[in-house]
This record gives C-alpha cells, sequence and structure tokens, in this order.
C-alpha cells in the first residue's frame, strides 16, 4: 500500500523498478498518446509492438487491419507469418469484428484473445495477442486494458490513414486530381471519399439530400459515411456553392 492507504498496482510492463510502481492504465494512455502523434499508418504500425510491450510486457500475437474487405497482417514479437493467418487466429479476429467485443480463445499457456480496434462505431481490424500471463499479473481487468488499447490503437490508424489521404490531396494541390502512384483500389478510395464530401458539402449535411445527387438511398450512404469515417455534422455549416 502506499502513504495513503491505496493498493499498488504492480508494472504491467514486468520491468525491475526501484521506485514506485506504475499503473498499467497510466502505461496505456502514455503509450496512446505516442501513437496519436505518428500521422504514417506504417510507422504507427511498428510502433503498436513497441507500446504493447511496455504497457503489458513481453508479448506475442498480430494486428490485423481491415480495409476494403482486404485484412493486411502484421505480427509482432516473434509470432510466424503463417500463424499469424491461420484459420484458429481468422476466425476469432473475425468474431471481434464483426460483434465489437474481445473474444477469447484457447485456455491456459495457450490462451488469446482478439481485441477489435474501434475508430468510433467502425471497426477497422483487431488485435490477436496472448494473454495467459497478462491474465496472471492483472486479473480479469486485463480485458479492460486491452480493449482500452485497441480504441486508442484503431483511433490511431483511422487518424492517420485520413491524414495520408489529406497529404495526396495536398501534394497536387487539386480536389478532381487523383495523385500518380496509387493503386486501382486506392484511387476508388480515394475518389469516393471525396466525392461523398463534397456532395455533403454542398447539401450542408443533409444526408437525404446527398443521397439523391449520388442516385443511391439514405442507407446506402450512411454506410458509405461508416465505411469512411465521414461525419456529417461538420458539414452542416458549410456555405453553398
Amino acid at each position: 500500500m502506499d502513504q495513503n492507504g491505496s493498493q499498488t498496482q504492480p508494472h504491467a510492463g514486468g520491468h525491475e523498478t526501484g521506485g514506485p510502481k506504475v499503473h498499467p492504465y497510466r502505461l496505456a494512455v502514455e503509450g496512446a498518446l505516442r501513437l496519436h502523434n505518428l500521422a504514417d499508418p506504417d510507422r504507427l504500425l511498428a510502433q503498436v509492438a513497441e507500446v504493447l510491450r511496455s504497457v503489458i510486457g513481453r508479448c506475442q500475437g498480430v494486428v490485423v487491419v481491415r480495409q476494403d474487405g482486404k485484412d493486411t497482417s502484421h505480427p509482432f514479437g516473434g509470432l510466424e507469418a503463417e500463424g499469424a493467418r491461420s484459420h484458429q487466429v481468422a476466425v476469432a479476429i473475425d468474431k471481434a469484428i464483426e460483434s465489437g467485443t474481445p473474444v477469447v480463445d484457447g485456455a491456459g499457456p495457450q490462451r488469446h484473445v482478439a481485441i477489435p480496434l474501434g475508430a468510433g462505431n467502425r471497426r477497422i481490424g483487431a488485435l490477436f495477442i496472448g494473454v495467459a500471463d497478462l491474465e496472471n499479473r492483472l486479473g480479469s481487468g486485463y480485458l479492460d486494458l486491452l480493449s482500452l488499447l485497441g480504441r486508442h490503437i484503431g483511433l490511431a490508424l483511422d487518424n492517420a490513414s485520413h491524414v495520408q489521404d489529406m497529404a495526396l490531396v495536398s501534394a497536387v494541390g487539386a480536389e478532381d486530381v487523383i495523385p500518380t502512384g496509387l493503386s486501382l483500389r486506392e484511387s476508388k478510395r480515394l475518389f469516393e471519399r471525396r466525392l461523398i464530401r463534397t456532395r455533403l458539402r454542398e447539401s450542408r449535411g443533409n444526408i437525404a439530400s446527398a443521397a439523391r445527387s449520388l442516385d443511391m438511398d439514405r442507407g446506402q450512404l450512411s454506410r458509405l459515411l461508416k465505411k469512411h469515417g465521414i461525419d456529417k455534422s461538420e458539414f452542416k455549416n458549410s456555405p453553398r456553392g
């Protein structure tokens, strides 16, 4: 206990320290801030493993980013690429993304959990990580800690992707030009996002009006807003023109 009678928490990262113990949630928030300061998705993904190690100690797993129905796996902690793409991992990740809640897989030393990576109401991927040691250190609270990290990782990735899109637009200096060097899939995604934002700006955030101009129904447009992380409220006060 500390001098105020409060129970001190073990250092989640498992580092040897001679000073006060550091609460794992504080480490998680500090790590999340580091991620939010990165505007490059590749650099951010490389940093995720470092953040996880600083919060929970040695760990092994994979971060899966789902974009336009395609999964990209980023193993860390020595996990082999084949293991990261195994059927068992894929099933747990699919369940976590679809349900928006953690999915516990396995038992004992092989216990893993898939944590959805969230960005608002959108699920843009999942973190699959071994938790046997983590559960021993933190008890049942390990799921809350990982869920917190999952939300921040998802938000940071979504923001970094948005910043990257905007940088591509700025590089060419024109709203109606698709930058060179992009794949067909990336070009379509960028064009679709810009077109939707343009129509929402013209309709001042009116979903029905924007949908009509795009020859689709409100439901279709609403799904596209979620896909691209677009908030209609930011266009309510847009000037017409």
